[in-house]
């Protein structure tokens, strides 16, 4: 654990695990390539709406941040990443990053919180939503939208703004099909992608 004040180093990825719960949820969350180990990994194709409120009020966020801080989480989420595209999260872990939609589903919610130990800057509930197409596109990961989690209201606004957002991550994803997810694409840092960063 990391004390105020002391940076956190990223975990590299490989053995690293991320999960989401126990019982059927993590059996649906199994069904995920993130969860089958892959050698190559899996390719990571950004489907992202760059001007999307819950896509810029990620970029806004980081942008905030000291340099140091932003470029240490900025290492936590590629971790995320990486770890996914190799297929090594758990859904048995009590760290709970990945989730499944809903039972019979191809779309997954990858997790994680985002803590700058900054006074005065709140730490984020970092949500990525992603599909996983068959066929041609088995070795891809297709980005589709990222946000995050507002847990201001009662349990009803919460989890009505978090239906909302996974209902727009949907709702890109069959545009997305119509268009191949414009894939084949070239290799892409999706860290860069999403933060809009210089490459």
């Amino acid at each position: 654990m990391t004390a105020p004040g002391e940076m956190a180093v990223p975990r590299p990825p490989g053995p690293r695990t991320f999960v989401y719960s126990v019982g059927a949820d993590a059996e649906d969350a199994k069904n995920s390539r993130c969860c089958r180990p892959a050698d190559p990994p899996y390719l990571w194709h950004s489907y992202y709406v760059p001007d999307n409120e819950g896509i810029a009020a990620v970029r806004d966020w980081f942008d905030q941040l000291p340099i140091v801080v932003s470029e240490t989480l900025i290492g936590e989420l590629e971790a995320i990443f990486e770890t996914a595209a190799a297929g090594c999260t758990n859904p048995s872990d009590r760290d709970k990053p990945i989730k499944a939609f809903r039972r019979g589903e191809q779309y997954y919610e990858l997790r994680h919180t985002l803590d700058p130990l900054i006074e005065g800057v709140p730490r984020q509930l970092f949500r990525h939503y992603h599909y996983e197409p068959d066929g041609e596109w088995s070795t891809y990961l297709v980005a589709l939208h990222a946000h995050f989690k507002d847990v201001a209201g009662d349990a009803k606004q919460v989890s009505d703004e978090q239906t909302r957002q996974m209902v727009y991550a949907k709702k890109r994803c069959e545009l997305g099909r119509s268009q191949h997810w414009n894939l084949p694409c070239e290799v892409e840092n999706l860290v860069d992608r999403l933060l809009d960063l210089d490459t």
